[in-house]
């Protein structure tokens, strides 16, 4: 089946779009997990003004490099990810996966993976995940990443519970996800 999507560098007009896609899958992932400030109509503005303040001050090569947006034929964003340096001290890598997230209806489709590949490019890099979420964990392991055993409790989320994992480099022969 051909791809249902296209890669592209996001602009800022599509600030809204993702603040959706990114709640959505908030809702998808975390319902009942975290507070419900950060999956309601709230959160979707909130995020959008953060997504605008964002694409507005980044320079066109950090974007280019970061940043990517999965998009539908009629080129409605249906994903994105972002990809930049460690934000941790002691960092396994030096890349990590800040931010992942497509449509539910394109879970499967390999949009997921295209966006983590596209801006990856092989190297090796870590990411911290919610635990238990078991659909996320094996997407990631899929992709050549494990768990380390560093574990994160999110004061900002309610103490919600995260685990790291990491990919030491690209597993070419993955099957796709």
């Amino acid at each position: 089946m051909a791809p249902t999507y296209f890669l592209d560098v996001p602009t800022i007009a599509d600030a809204a779009a993702i603040a959706r896609v990114h709640v959505e899958g908030w809702r998808f992932a975390y319902a009942g997990r975290v507070p419900s400030e950060h999956l309601g109509e709230g959160a979707i503005a909130r995020r959008t003004e953060r997504w605008e303040g964002t694409l507005a001050e980044l320079d066109p090569a950090r974007l280019a490099a970061s940043y990517r947006v999965a998009r539908d034929a009629q080129g409605v964003v249906v994903g994105f990810c972002v990809v930049a340096a460690a934000r941790d001290e002691n960092s396994p890598a030096e890349l990590e996966i800040w931010s992942l997230y497509v449509r539910t209806e394109l879970h499967g489709s390999g949009a997921a993976r295209a966006l983590v590949e596209d801006l990856l490019d092989g190297r090796p890099a870590y990411l911290w995940v919610a635990d238990p979420n078991p659909r996320a964990q094996a997407f990631y392991a899929k992709l050549g990443f494990s768990a380390d055993g560093a574990v994160m409790l999110d004061p900002d989320l309610d103490g919600l519970r995260e685990i790291r994992m990491v990919r030491a480099a690209a597993s070419p022969d993955a099957p796709g996800a």
